[in-house]
């Protein structure tokens, strides 16, 4: 088998076009404007600003909706006991026997 040789055409560097310069120079406040940094995903983030004042209503709310709901749920099971399984009602747990003590003599000590 011969060798394949492959040519490739010479890549020549490319200037891009020149603009024309400017008639009329810039204002001096748009060349010297002040830049600054905001912080990295700040876009991506919704930003509502200061909040007016604390949301301690909602919150309060909350707690005592949370608690009563919890509590309804308790409460439940006890206000209709005919909705609980029966079979599992019925049999009672029975305590494991005791494991038989083992009376050790006392050791003499020898002196």
């Amino acid at each position: 088998m011969g060798t394949i040789e492959i040519h490739e055409p010479e890549v020549k560097e490319v200037k891009p076009p020149s603009r024309p310069r400017a008639a009329v120079l810039p204002k001096s406040e748009l060349v010297e404007a002040k830049f600054t940094p905001r912080p990295m995903f700040a876009d991506s983030v919704l930003d509502f600003g200061q909040q007016k004042k604390p949301q301690s209503f909602a919150t309060v709310t909350s707690f005592i909706l949370n608690c009563l709901a919890i509590g309804v749920m308790l409460i439940m099971p006890l206000a209709f006991p005919e909705g609980l399984p029966k079979a599992q009602l019925l049999t009672f747990l029975v305590a494991p026997p005791r494991r038989p003590r083992l009376h050790r003599l006392p050791q003499r000590c020898s002196g």
